[in-house]
């Protein structure tokens, strides 16, 4: 059975929820203030935050899963050494 778009964006919206869920208490406000301003509504986000959601996309890296960024971190502390 071939994968559509309209099942891999079910998919994709299913480990969204499932990423939502597993979140911190904590980090919840930061979560709805970013999905506030990518819908275009009313927000409390400061200009660092602003600054920091724009860098995947200006950067081309918004594709880069944790895993793939824990090794540039390490590689990078490694030249560092």
């Amino acid at each position: 059975m071939p994968v559509t778009m309209d099942r891999t964006r079910e998919v994709n919206r299913e480990v969204l929820v499932e990423q939502l869920r597993s979140l911190p208490e904590e980090s919840l406000p930061v979560v709805q203030r970013f999905m506030n301003l990518l819908h275009g509504g009313d927000s409390e986000i400061d200009e660092f935050e602003q600054w920091a959601f724009s860098l995947p996309h200006k950067y081309g890296f918004g594709n880069l899963s944790e895993e793939d960024i824990a090794e540039i971190v390490h590689q990078a502390r490694s030249e560092k050494s």
